[in-house]
């Protein structure tokens, strides 16, 4: 399990370098990070039902939680601080007074990184903030998406009904976002929304995956009883979803974990490399920063190893660092017995006035608790998503007025880079209006007639006549009018 965690952390290492590590091969960075959810959602079943077995340890639960992540996480903070400092306070400059508030909370204290992804944190100019600029140790994104499972994993991976209802919401949530035309409606504080922004980084497409660890980890010790019939409803609903890998790899991956723990729980070596993992994950992108600035002036130094591998090194030999000085440091301070381990203790009997209060404030917690949970995994998501959808239907309605933003090797701001086309959904109102014969007028002034257009089940390619159009002056966002 610990080499399997390491690789992990190195694919993402790999991923961000440009290279490879070691000269193994690796996997996609969004796989290895949906790989780390399922083997998270594993571990956190496994101490909630053997260890923090009830309302009274959820203090120490959480306490746990957060020494395990922050003491790390804060290196590699002052790491970012040291290697980009003129950048950030540059990039800091730029933010509008309410984005400099949400900027530094967020960095101090880890939980809503992922929704600068989501969310337009505004600028002095009047655009959004660079999602990636916008956390100093952009890795940590995930980190946020964990803090928010710790969060709630009490009240739902102790019962398996609850743990495949959380399953099945997250699979849910990733087949309606399936059914969405990309990018989103512009919504303001909500702007456009890529796949990999609502399929990725934003912390609902992560339930499927910390839920198939905990389910995992319920049958495996007979919690849980395998049922036909869930198999099924669950199958049936990812074979339709676009996740960042084919839908039976998260399974097969879920199942085979309670049995590489079983056959390496005791070996001591693989323990060790497990705990690498997370230093190297959060620690390798400022120390990528570092390299890649030092080897601008000292090129030689990537002709040895390839930049990779040079990260790799320097981030596994600081985690061994860490490990043998922060974090059993750490550990220690969280083995010792805390006023914070009695939080959640709720039925501990508390006299008021002559009265016991202990059942009034259970309930009272057990409220809180159902309001919260409600909130975080049913209405944000559906919020989020309806509200896409429901801009979305409206604009179909309506034709388009730019190109359909997409830049690659092909396609610049919606505008083909190698001849005369541009393309937009496709829509009813889009087919009516872009008719072969019909006059394009760009905003540049530029007219141009429309020669063919070509269908697929998303998009409408409008080929137009002439040279290949400039999609710096007459892509997205640049609008255009359709005549005679």
């Amino acid at each position: 399990m610990g080499v399997l965690r390491l690789f992990l952390a190195l694919s993402v290492v790999s991923a961000h370098a440009g290279s490879n590590v070691f000269g193994l091969p690796v996997i996609p960075a969004p796989i290895a990070v949906n790989f780390f959810f399922i083997i998270s959602g594993f571990y956190m079943a496994m101490v909630l039902n053997e260890k923090y077995v009830d309302r009274s340890t959820l203090g120490a639960f959480y306490k746990n939680r957060v020494l395990r992540l922050f003491p790390v996480y804060v290196v590699g903070l002052v790491i970012a601080l040291a290697v980009s400092l003129p950048a950030i306070v540059e990039f800091f400059a730029q933010l509008t007074a309410w984005a400099k508030i949400f900027f530094v909370a967020a960095n101090a204290l880890i939980a809503g990184q992922d929704l600068f992804y989501l969310l337009c944190l505004p600028t002095v100019q009047g655009g959004c903030a660079d999602a990636v600029a916008l956390a100093i140790n952009p890795p940590a994104w995930s980190l946020a998406v964990e803090l928010g499972f710790y969060l709630i994993a009490p009240f739902i991976v102790r019962s398996p009904r609850r743990t495949f209802l959380f399953v099945m919401v997250g699979a849910v949530y990733l087949l309606a976002i399936s059914f969405l035309v990309y990018p989103t409606p512009d919504l303001g504080i909500l702007p456009q929304q890529s796949q990999l922004t609502l399929g990725y980084y934003f912390y609902p497409s992560s339930f499927l995956f910390f839920g198939l660890g905990a389910l995992a980890y319920q049958l495996s010790k007979g919690i849980a009883k395998p049922h036909w019939w869930a198999g099924v409803l669950l199958f049936v609903v990812l074979v339709p979803t676009t996740i960042t890998m084919p839908v039976w790899q998260p399974l097969i991956f879920a199942l085979a974990i309670p049995v590489l723990f079983t056959y390496t729980k005791h070996n001591r070596a693989d323990r060790l490399i497990g705990e690498l993992s997370y230093p190297v994950y959060i620690l390798h992108f400022p120390i990528l920063v570092g390299i890649n600035a030092y080897a601008s002036t000292h090129p030689r130094l990537i002709e040895i190893l390839p930049v990779g591998t040079l990260v790799g090194v320097a981030s596994v030999v600081l985690g061994l660092v860490l490990h043998f000085t922060i974090e059993r440091a750490a550990k220690r301070f969280r083995a010792m017995p805390t006023t914070a381990d009695t939080l959640g203790n709720a039925d501990a009997p508390t006299v008021i006035d002559g009265d016991v209060a202990g059942t009034a404030r259970s309930a009272v917690v057990r409220r809180v608790v159902a309001a919260v949970l409600l909130l975080s995994i049913v209405a944000v998501p559906l919020t989020t998503v309806g509200t896409a959808a429901v801009a979305q239907a409206a604009r179909t309605n309506v034709p388009s007025r730019t190109p359909l933003y997409l830049t690659d090797d092909y396609w610049q701001a919606g505008v083909s880079r190698e001849s005369a086309a541009f393309f937009v959904s496709r829509t009813k109102a889009n087919l009516e209006q872009f008719e072969p014969g019909r006059t394009v007028t760009f905003d540049n002034g530029e007219h141009r007639r429309i020669v063919e257009t070509e269908t697929t089940d998303l998009f409408l390619q409008v080929i137009v006549s002439g040279q290949p159009l400039d999609g710096t002056i007459v892509g997205y966002p640049h609008e255009f009018s359709v005549g005679p």
